[in-house]
């Protein structure tokens, strides 16, 4: 398997796994706080990194991070966990689900604006047509036609916090493609230091704790180990074999997969115009994967009318 072929089946794993989170998440916020909720996840994603960390023989790995390698992870963690993951989960809280939903959704975009700065990366009108086609098309599906994400009812912290998760989680995903190093291992450090930081936290909030039940195990695993142990494990791996703008722009697949669990865990009714809403975004995705086809083709038709 090359790693064109990699990168696709890493992506393919976040684009299953990834559409449950805001449902799911959701869910468990009806019970636990926001800071609760970051808590038990990050113990179920430990558990989970820690397991797969073992089978795959890479123990020994962890011995090889130093005291000069701490700010780095520090930052890893802070940006792609603590900082991301509060400031979402407590969006949920304070506005709608949907609004904090869209607004973080902006993430690949800034995924690629961060790329041009750190990474080097080249700048295409590709990326502006197709990120804006998906955008609009991710925005449509779950807030409907009258891209009511800002009213007065909104609350504005609510807004600002979806929007910093957004540019955090970008961020965390930019500075993890240019780290060079063991993908696994990395991310059980990123969440065994998000775990040191939240166990304060919980005393500092001193909130009740509700008694966990079986489905709230699950629930913790489904979100900590799925979702965010499997799922950012193998987003790193796409990212890693496959190039920036192409698996950004297959991530916007999400609002069309989350469709689905949200109709089954949350109940919530379906739109006929959710599949006009897919039509703009595979097209978006489309643009943004071959947009190099279409600009050779231009310069070849350009250049067969001027011979």
């Amino acid at each position: 398997m090359n790693n064109r072929q990699k990168s696709f089946v890493f992506v393919g794993i976040t684009q299953l796994v990834w559409p449950t989170n805001a449902a799911a998440a959701n869910l468990l916020l009806g019970k636990f706080t926001f800071i609760q909720l970051l808590f038990f996840n990050s113990i179920a994603a430990v558990l989970t990194l820690f397991t797969i960390t073992m089978l795959t023989g890479k123990l020994g790995l962890l011995s090889n991070y130093q005291i000069r390698d701490l700010p780095r992870l520090l930052f890893m963690s802070a940006s792609g966990i603590l900082v991301y993951l509060l400031f979402l989960y407590k969006a949920y809280t304070i506005t709608d689900t949907q609004t904090a939903y869209i607004l973080q959704r902006l993430w690949p975009v800034f995924v690629i604006i961060f790329s041009i700065f750190i990474l080097n990366e080249r700048f295409y009108k590709k990326h502006i047509v197709g990120f804006f086609l998906c955008f609009i098309g991710s925005a449509v599906l779950i807030g409907g036609f009258t891209f009511n994400i800002i009213n007065t009812k909104t609350e504005f912290i609510g807004i600002l916090f979806a929007l910093i998760a957004g540019m955090s989680y970008a961020l965390y995903t930019t500075m993890g493609k240019k780290y060079n190093e063991d993908r696994v291992t990395t991310m059980l450090i990123y969440y065994l230091i998000a775990l040191l930081f939240l166990l304060p936290m919980i005393l500092i909030e001193n909130a009740p704790r509700p008694q966990i039940t079986t489905l709230d195990l699950f629930g913790f695993f489904w979100v900590g180990g799925l979702v965010l142990g499997i799922g950012d494990l193998s987003w790193f791996l796409a990212m890693k074999y496959g190039e920036t703008d192409k698996m950004t722009s297959i991530s916007f697949l999400s609002p069309v997969l989350a469709l689905f669990w949200i109709y089954m865990l949350l109940d919530e009714v379906i739109r006929t115009s959710s599949f006009i809403d897919m039509i703009v975004i595979l097209i978006g995705i489309y643009i943004v994967q071959n947009g190099d086809k279409f600009s050779r083709n231009s310069k070849e038709i350009q250049k067969n009318y001027q011979t």
